[in-house]
């Protein structure tokens, strides 16, 4: 079971996929985190972003596979390459 879930993993902790996958977690969780954490902010802000950090630990949340999907595709956008999922073709 571990080496299946290291083996869907390891593709995505190469060093040209972790900026794409830091940026695309800063657009899905990271907002709401600086949010919650940054003093002198609306109190209505606050509570929109502390809200959504409830949502993330539902476990029907799908930001995740929002990252896993979307990474690939700016992964070939960027660097002009397949991403390589590990697959033996």
């Amino acid at each position: 079971m571990i080496k299946n879930i290291w083996k869907a993993v390891k593709p995505y902790c190469t060093w040209k996929m972790l900026p794409i996958a830091l940026t695309l977690w800063c657009i899905t969780n990271g907002w709401a985190y600086a949010l919650a954490v940054i003093p002198n902010i609306p109190l209505w802000l606050r509570s929109i972003a502390i809200g959504y950090i409830a949502i993330l630990y539902m476990p029907f949340t799908l930001e995740k596979v929002v990252i896993i999907v979307f990474a690939p595709i700016i992964y070939r956008w960027i660097y002009k390459e397949e991403f390589n999922k590990g697959e033996k073709v």
